[in-house]
């Protein structure tokens, strides 16, 4: 329980450093830009928000196979790209070992690689099982908060097996990886969900690369649950009550991804304490 405390507030203050890049991104814009982005959110995030629709749009079973192939590609690799950019500019020294050193450059891109692999084949299979389920089932009779912990257990779970996965077919391809021993690589898996949920490494950016597809979801269930619950709708109110939405609506994104990021990160460690 202290080992897994310990890696929740390693991960929680690693999070906090990330956004603290975006704290200031505000001022890239025009008083103008600021006023148009706010309305557009403002607007997008209205009562009429509709997570289940934004998911159709890009995610239902009836899209031609190669345009749900390039739409799972898209919010892959996208989101990959973004929190390496975030982790190297995070992570003192690593950009330049990066251009010095020749070695480090190629376990960077084999590291890429295998996390490109894993967040596509995670992301697929949560976005298969999500138009199978819609096809067999009228998803909409399920509260968005229920479909949301399905979601983030799917995303997690899953993470975890196709990382089992791609570390046992690696350690059988060459004696480099694992000495080439497959439980040596199984015993691998639990210490790398739990370095990747806390940030400590940059399997943390292919780990929460697969969370952002699931963030209209968590932005979804939190407002069906202020407009059913007076209580919850005066602690979000409350929580977020210092955030100047209008004037700086970049580092109000920013602390509400970081919340989302941190429920996803403490399943990631609970369930990885668990293996």
């Amino acid at each position: 329980m202290d080992a897994f405390l310990e890696l929740s507030l390693k991960g929680t203050l690693t999070i906090l450093a990330f956004l603290m890049l975006f704290w200031e991104a505000d001022y890239l814009l025009s008083d103008e830009g600021r006023k148009q982005l706010y309305a557009s959110l403002a607007s997008a995030l209205g009562a009429s928000f509709d997570p289940l629709t934004i998911m159709n749009r890009y995610f239902s079973g009836t899209l031609p196979f190669l345009r749900f192939i390039l739409n799972v590609l898209v919010f892959s690799c996208v989101p990959v790209l973004v929190l390496l950019v975030a982790y190297v500019t995070y992570t003192p020294g690593f950009s330049a070992q990066l251009i010095d050193d020749n070695l480090a450059r190629m376990n960077f891109l084999r590291v890429l690689f295998y996390g490109i692999v894993a967040t596509f084949t995670v992301n697929y299979l949560v976005f298969a099982l999500y138009s199978y389920v819609e096809a067999a089932l009228d998803i909409r009779r399920f509260k968005v908060r229920y479909i949301l912990i399905v979601d983030i257990l799917s995303r997690v779970v899953l993470y975890v097996v196709v990382t089992a996965i791609l570390f046992v077919v690696a350690a059988m391809l060459t004696e480099d990886a694992f000495l080439g021993k497959k439980m040596l690589a199984i015993l691998s898996v639990a210490p790398t969900v739990r370095h990747a949920a806390a940030f400590q490494d940059m399997s943390g950016a292919f780990l929460y690369a697969t969370a952002i597809s699931a963030l209209p979801l968590f932005l979804g269930a939190c407002i069906e649950l202020m407009q059913e619950s007076p209580v919850f709708s005066g602690f979000i109110r409350g929580f977020f009550f210092f955030l100047p939405f209008a004037d700086k609506p970049i580092r109000a994104i920013s602390l509400v991804v970081g919340t989302f990021f941190a429920i996803f990160g403490i399943v990631a460690l609970g369930i990885a304490s668990l293996i």
